[in-house]
């Protein structure tokens, strides 16, 4: 749903006239999920919330509340802020607080939702585990995942301004599990995400869990030494190492703070970060980008701009405006709207292209699972492959692999990438905890990643592993 701008103008010039400065945010979510779990759907609900965001300040004196109004009335509005405005007297002062952010201005009230999706038929996301049923059913497999699209919304407005800002967007995010049970119930899964339902396309994901059932059927399930070894990462794999690095480096809070990945006077604006042929960008008008969204939650314009060019550190991210104000530095971007992407190189476009081109013993790993940081101000990380870990060498898939650990640094996969694939695709992270919020990263379909190290296997004849 959307909010009446009206009402946003109303409370707004009422903090005017009380002569309190003050920013109302309201953010809105329409829901719809779908779970599957042993070949029959187990969920199918949909659901809606529309909350209010507010906070005022009067000198150095800040109070924040968030509500959820039953009419969505301006009385009930400025009821609520009545009440924030009651404790402003009895706060502690806040020596650094700063005035307001100035919001964009001008035609920033962007609609890229799917109407289709507003009052969809669920019965669509069924279909989707129904055709995968069909398909693997009498081949000893079990279906399950979870297929969660929505749309959602969020309007702006302080008392620096007249006039609100607003967005509205749609995703989708559809996971396929098969569990082979006549395979040891061995996984495999295919991922797809998108910005309106037309980009649905069951049948691709029916053909990529065709082709890792080929491989986890013909080839031997084998374990693999400790050590280090050549690394091909799947693209739900590149997305999760490209958001990680991003919440340990990308921050500028972080960097203030010395918590992240990147220090000062080892890491500053204009050194060099990562290998020569890392660029990553923040990029809302990419052709790659699913949610082009001009302005963030804080209502600051988001432009386009180059975090990692070519290895050198060029920009950070900085939308915490209490730590800003901390140290005197100003917004400039809101992270939780952030599209990171990794731009491309010119690696194989196709998974035939890949395996035909490898010729040195490589492993490959689909998915990166359970992934978390172990150092973060090193940027270290471990995570246990999942959903296909296979061997490559000679041109051809030898065997798949049971899973494996990996313990790594951001720092190293960056400066040590060989190769990044042609074809870019974009990877869902979005959360629905709270409120909707779409969230996607760009990535090359795969990179080959060198020397990365393998610290456990988890074979079964592996008992200190198992």
């Amino acid at each position: 749903m959307k909010v009446d701008h009206q009402l946003l103008i109303n409370a707004n010039q009422y903090l005017k006239d009380q002569g309190i400065k003050g920013q109302i945010v309201f953010r809105s979510e329409r829901s719809h999920l779908v779970r599957a779990g042993r070949n029959q759907v187990s969920l199918n609900t949909s659901e809606e919330a529309a909350r209010f965001f507010v906070q005022i300040q009067l000198g150095k004196k800040q109070s924040k509340g968030e509500f959820v109004l039953k009419n969505n009335t301006t009385e009930e509005l400025i009821h609520e802020i009545k009440e924030l405005q009651a404790t402003l007297p009895l706060l502690p002062e806040i020596d650094h607080l700063g005035d307001l952010l100035n919001l964009a201005q001008g035609d920033y009230n962007d609609d890229h939702s799917d109407m289709d999706m507003i009052n969809m038929d669920t019965s669509l996301m069924v279909d989707v585990y129904a055709k995968a049923v069909n398909k693997f059913a009498d081949k000893g497999c079990e279906v399950s995942g979870a297929f969660s699209l929505g749309t959602y919304a969020y309007s702006i407005i302080n008392t620096n301004v007249e006039q609100p800002i607003s967005y509205r967007g749609s995703d989708y995010n559809v996971d396929v599990v098969l569990q082979l049970k006549e395979h040891n119930n061995k996984e495999i899964k295919s991922s797809q995400v998108g910005a309106s339902l037309a980009e649905i396309n069951a049948d691709a994901m029916i053909e990529e869990l065709d082709r890792h059932f080929l491989v986890k059927t013909t080839t031997h399930r084998k374990s693999v030494p400790i050590g280090k070894y050549n690394v091909i990462f799947g693209p739900e794999a590149v997305a999760e190492i490209l958001a990680y690095t991003s919440w340990v480096g990308f921050s500028g809070e972080s960097y203030l703070m010395q918590t992240g990945m990147f220090k000062k006077g080892q890491h500053d604006i204009g050194s060099k970060v990562f290998g020569d042929n890392i660029t990553i960008t923040n990029d809302p008008t990419s052709k790659h980008s699913l949610f082009k969204r001009r302005v963030g939650l804080n209502g600051i314009l988001r432009p386009a701009h180059t975090i990692i060019n070519k290895g050198i550190l060029k920009n950070l991210i900085y939308s915490s405006k209490d730590i800003c104000d901390r140290y005197g530095i100003v917004v400039d971007n809101d992270f939780a709207t952030a599209s990171f992407e990794l731009l491309p190189g010119t690696g194989p476009a196709t998974w035939t292209e890949l395996v035909q081109q490898t010729k040195e013993p490589t492993l490959y790993i689909n998915t990166l699972h359970y992934m978390n940081f172990t150092n973060v101000a090193k940027g270290e990380f471990t995570a246990t492959s999942r959903f296909g870990t296979y061997l490559i060498s000679e041109g051809k898939v030898q065997d798949h692999l049971y899973n494996i650990r990996v313990n790594d640094s951001f720092h190293h996969v960056f400066n040590n990438v060989h190769w990044l694939s042609s074809k870019i695709t974009s990877v869902n992270l979005s959360s629905t905890y709270g409120m909707r919020l779409a969230s996607s990263v760009s990535v090359p379909e795969w990179i080959e990643v060198k020397d990365v190290p393998i610290t456990a296997c988890f074979a079964p004849e592996l008992s200190e592993n198992a």
